[in-house]
């Protein structure tokens, strides 16, 4: 299955959800700058180098964080697409907000994957 990987996390209001800004003062005030869109693969790399994640040993989540970190669309077989929906159902270090966007694209996946073989 195709995870895509390169998905851009959004806010409630439809812009980025922005990771790596840095405080700059523009005009004597204080205002973030820089940084980038967090993308669906960049979350599911943070959840597997966090912490030790139950669902994979260190290998595995180091070999999956690289992979989700370097490419647009990441292929994953059925169990350890079923593997990463759990680990992030039950991660505590995102918010809803990423952990929902992030669910939809596995579970979006999964109904391209299963299309594909009717």
């Amino acid at each position: 299955m195709k995870i895509r990987s390169n998905t851009m996390i959004k806010h409630l209001n439809g812009r980025p959800l922005m990771v790596d800004q840095v405080p700059v003062i523009d005009g004597g005030r204080q205002v973030l700058s820089g940084g980038h869109g967090m993308t669906v693969g960049e979350a599911l790399s943070t959840m597997l180098m966090q912490e030790k994640v139950p669902q994979f040993n260190a290998l595995k989540a180091y070999a999956l964080a690289q992979r989700f970190y370097k490419s647009d669309a990441t292929d994953v077989d059925e169990g350890d697409l079923s593997a990463l929906r759990e680990m992030v159902e039950e991660n505590k270090n995102f918010t809803p907000l990423v952990c929902a966007q992030v669910l939809q694209v596995l579970m979006d996946a999964k109904d391209q994957a299963e299309k594909k073989r009717k």
